[in-house]
């Protein structure tokens, strides 16, 4: 299975965001660290969303609140972020 991050690079990053690709470089000296960053970025705002729901007394609201969370959508089921695919 080809890994996600194959196709991510500094400069289709600068691209998506609409800036230079020295931009990104200033800040992340290589791809992992972009990638390090990002899955972290990811991380914490999964769990602010997750953090909401915590004081929901009945536990199967709560799993499915929480799974819901985690599920790759907006509240408009439209993806949280775009692929990078371009196939």
């Amino acid at each position: 299975m080809p890994r996600a991050s194959a196709g991510v690079s500094i400069r289709t990053v600068a691209a998506e965001a609409g800036i230079s690709t020295g931009s990104p470089r200033h800040v992340f000296p290589s791809k992992a660290d972009l990638l390090v960053h990002a899955t972290e970025l990811v991380g914490r705002r999964a769990q602010g969303r997750i953090e909401e729901h915590l004081d929901e007394p009945d536990p199967r609201a709560l799993v499915l609140a929480v799974i819901k969370e985690l599920l790759p959508s907006t509240p408009n089921g439209g993806p949280r972020w775009r692929s990078m695919s371009r196939s």
